[in-house]
């Protein structure tokens, strides 16, 4: 397969458009926060279970990176074709993962729709992963992720925005997690028989049917040996106590941050900014008793309960009928009745 680039004008592999629609190809695109670390650690990299990982910093710089006008089919191709191909010769599915696929989500999500036109235009005939949350337990995740990597704004403050700078530079939005809009995009794209979606709450009330629902839409065998032997009671990620977060939050200006990012920290002086916050932060959160630390989380919860009130039923009502997922069975709202008035969402880790 050699493809002409069109930066160097050297050929590199064919770009042989029949050969990539030809080609069998699993497509995750995440949502983030959904179990993301522990797929590509323990899932797609499984060779013995049928799967052959891409490499994910090829992937993002390939597809994810790339402006609008800079990103070309062709380069990306010559990028991602040996590592494809070299799966292929083993005879295992491919897989392209990445959770920034489905868009940024401290920035609304913003690319969603120019990388699903992107991945189209290359892997017409793939498959699609789309893995969701239950958008109450999305929402405070993602606040609590967002102060782990140097945030210092309230909840309120991220989750609310000001209008007057979101239409400037794109910022967290509620909008991003009526999940149904991109699903349906991927729908037009790609096919409703290729896009599979999938509650990241089966993971853990059920984890193996969660993973035999993976194996299945990637034409993979279920009975195998190696399904046996994944780590399904291993976490990635786990979050801090509510009060060490809260103190992390306010200690944040002393990281070297910019109002979003972690900016890359080498200096000497750098690490050893980051090693107090962090661990200051942590003793904090070890002195705080139990009960005070549900009730910060608590407190989060209610509020964003509130905010969301009857903003998501309509989405997971559509979701539900349309891919044949109970959600209301892991706490999703489907009806503004219908919601849990203690303002807890899905009984899930954070």
């Amino acid at each position: 397969m050699q493809v002409q680039c069109t930066e160097s004008g050297r050929i590199c592999h064919s770009f042989d458009r029949d050969l990539f629609v030809a080609t069998k190809l699993l497509i995750h695109i995440g949502y983030h926060k959904t179990g993301t670390s522990w797929l590509q650690a323990h899932l797609f990299p499984n060779a013995v279970l049928g799967f052959g990982q891409v490499d994910r910093d090829l992937l993002r710089d390939s597809v994810i990176a790339k402006r609008p006008l800079e990103f070309s089919a062709s380069d990306c191709a010559a990028a991602l074709a040996p590592e494809i191909e070299q799966q292929e010769r083993q005879g295992l599915c491919p897989v392209l993962s990445h959770e920034a696929l489905s868009g940024n989500i401290h920035a609304g999500g913003y690319q969603s729709k120019e990388i699903a036109d992107r991945l189209q235009t290359m892997f017409s005939s793939a498959k699609i992963l789309i893995v969701i949350r239950e958008q109450r337990a999305m929402i405070q995740s993602c606040y609590q992720q967002y102060i782990k990597i140097g945030g210092q704004s309230t909840l309120r403050e991220y989750v609310l925005p000001p209008e007057r700078w979101s239409s400037r530079i794109p910022l967290f939005s509620l909008d991003n997690f009526k999940y149904h809009l991109l699903i349906d995009y991927y729908h037009k794209l790609f096919g409703e028989a290729n896009v599979c979606v999938i509650p990241y709450e089966l993971f853990f009330s059920e984890p193996r049917a969660f993973v035999e629902t993976i194996l299945r839409f990637s034409d993979l065998p279920v009975e195998s040996d190696g399904l046996n032997q994944l780590p399904f009671s291993e976490k990635s990620n786990e979050t801090p106590p509510s009060f060490a977060l809260e103190a992390k939050r306010r200690m944040n200006f002393l990281y070297p941050v910019n109002k979003l990012h972690r900016l890359d920290a080498k200096s000497d002086e750098d690490q050893r900014r980051i090693e107090f916050v962090d661990s200051t932060a942590a003793l904090v959160g070890s002195l705080a008793p139990k009960s005070l630390q549900d009730q910060l989380k608590q407190q989060q919860r209610v509020w964003i309960d509130s905010v969301t009130d009857g903003m998501y039923a309509e989405s997971n009502q559509w979701i539900a009928t349309k891919c044949g997922i109970e959600l209301n069975r892991f706490g999703y709202r489907m009806s503004a009745e219908s919601r849990d008035r203690s303002g807890k969402p899905a009984s899930v880790e954070q």
